[in-house]
């Protein structure tokens, strides 16, 4: 079992169709199917309390006799006469899945009309198919050998348990997301019923005669995992993959997934038979796959480009990695390689700044590290550097560069507005000091005078706010700095 993990979740679009059908399963299940155990057993219960099973387990064994299968009816009467309750509602089950048989009991062809024991026989047919219908699990299921064009939908919507609705819902979150994103809500609604009703026509025309209760909505979940891995094509995509208990991560083409199921379903098929219906999920696969041939021509560029950009995030991501691992390994040549391939296809990642920031600072007397710290130092929060960030910059590029660190004025005035607002009013007074000791003609000083005077009394230091108040009436009284103080 594959499942994507390498989409993030973007609350801007939310995928409402998917929340949607996951709350109608959690409802159906809540409302329609919270005592079917209890009406089951009871009906059970009642078969092989009542003289049906009296007269019907005989007749079914004598019918497998004519159809050329002694040895199983030969197991069906050991079995029952064994008078175990278990194993006696294990043969009353294997007759009420038998849709041939049942259809010619229904149609009064096994115990007819003339049969003495007809009447009582009726009577308690028809009292076991009331409490039968009244498991939703039966009622609303999908069953090849009588089934109602409506079942095609309902049995979309019914689960056996409750670990199968938490595991199918699952899987519709992720595969569910990933398709509302790109084709749209009604699209992946559309693929959702079209890919249930086809795997429950191939359920049929698999076993037409069967009267298993065909529920669940993993048919209609394969088709999405079709459509997901068609439209994905030879994209790479990361996947959570389940081996029994064994899970662990892979990074594949995601068509590779669509021919790895269909062969698993195959072989679940044809060698390992059990409950789980494998003709639903190669149904649903196989129409999800041919729905997802036909959106591709309807995806519009948008949704291609983002589809091209998810598998370029997931290129940039493995070499940024691998660069990580390179400094860790203190290679900082190779990473230095990567993180500036990198930056020339992202030339405008803080986090690629950052990297190459901290590779810089092993030779702090070089061109590089000067370069670098400006760099980082001229963004803004906008460009990805908080406060902070910016703050332990400036403390450890002005501590480290040999021999000294180099500001331009202009930088240094950015950087004290920046400090002042932001808690690091101290290394702001530090900066007007040095630019008024250097560049006391910078254009802009009065301004930033006037914030820190401002931000010295908002503060309660009031001998530091008129002492700013005074530089600023000193070095510059025609200024409208000064003109708004003495107002």
């Amino acid at each position: 079992m594959f499942i994507p993990v390498d989409r993030q979740f973007n609350w801007h679009d939310p995928p409402f169709v998917t929340a949607l059908l996951i709350f109608a399963n959690l409802v159906c299940f809540a409302l329609l199917q919270h005592d079917d155990a209890i009406y089951e057993d009871a009906a059970y219960s009642f078969y092989l309390d009542s003289s049906l099973a009296q007269y019907e387990i005989p007749a079914y064994a004598a019918v497998l006799r004519a159809r050329g299968e002694p040895a199983r009816a030969t197991l069906l009467e050991s079995r029952w006469s064994s008078g175990s309750v278990p194993a006696q509602r294990s043969v009353a089950r294997q007759l009420l899945v038998d849709g041939e048989f049942l259809t010619a009991l229904r149609e009064e062809q096994i115990i007819t009309p003339e049969a003495d024991n007809y009447g009582r026989w009726r009577r308690d047919r028809d009292r076991f198919e009331a409490m039968l219908n009244k498991v939703s699990a039966y009622r609303f299921a999908l069953i090849p050998s009588h089934a109602t064009a409506a079942a095609f939908v309902t049995h979309l919507f019914l689960h056996s348990d409750v670990c199968l609705l938490a595991w199918t819902r699952m899987l519709l979150l992720m595969f569910g997301y990933a398709l509302e994103s790109l084709v749209g809500h009604r699209a992946l609604l559309g693929t959702y019923m079209l890919g249930g009703v086809s795997s429950g026509v191939l359920f049929m025309l698999s076993a037409p005669h069967s009267a298993h209760w065909g529920i669940g909505a993993s048919g209609a979940i394969a088709a999405l995992v079709g459509m997901y891995t068609v439209l994905f094509g030879l994209r790479r995509v990361r996947f959570l993959y389940f081996l029994g208990f064994y899970f662990n991560y892979v990074t594949a083409p995601a068509i590779v997934i669509l021919g790895f199921w269909l062969v698993w379903e195959i072989y679940q098929y044809f060698w390992s038979p059990g409950y789980v219906n494998s003709v639903a999920h190669i149904g649903g696969l196989l129409s999800g796959a041919a729905l997802g041939m036909i959106a591709r021509r309807f995806v519009g560029p948008a949704e291609h480009q983002r589809l091209d950009k998810d598998d370029i995030d997931a290129q940039f991501r493995a070499r940024y990695e691998e660069g990580l691992r390179y400094v860790a390994a203190l290679d900082l040549d190779q990473a230095r390689r990567i993180f500036l391939e990198l930056q020339h296809e992202q030339p405008h990642n803080t986090e690629l700044m950052l990297q190459l920031y901290n590779i810089a600072k092993f030779s702090p007397h070089s061109e590089e590290y000067h370069r670098r710290a400006h760099q980082l130092l001229g963004r803004d929060e906008d460009g990805g550097i908080s406060p902070q960030v910016a703050h332990d910059i400036y403390v450890e590029y002005t501590a480290k560069a040999v021999p000294h660190a180099r500001f331009k004025p202009d930088l240094l005035l950015r950087l004290l507005k920046r400090f002042a607002t932001t808690g690091y009013l101290e290394d702001a007074e530090n900066i007007m000091r040095q630019l008024l000791r250097h560049q006391a003609d910078v254009p802009g000083l009065p301004g930033a005078l006037r914030l820190l005077a401002g931000e010295c009394r908002r503060q309660n230091h009031n001998e530091r706010a008129k002492y700013y108040a005074d530089l600023l009436r000193a070095h510059y009284p025609d200024s409208s700095e000064a003109g708004m103080l003495r107002r």
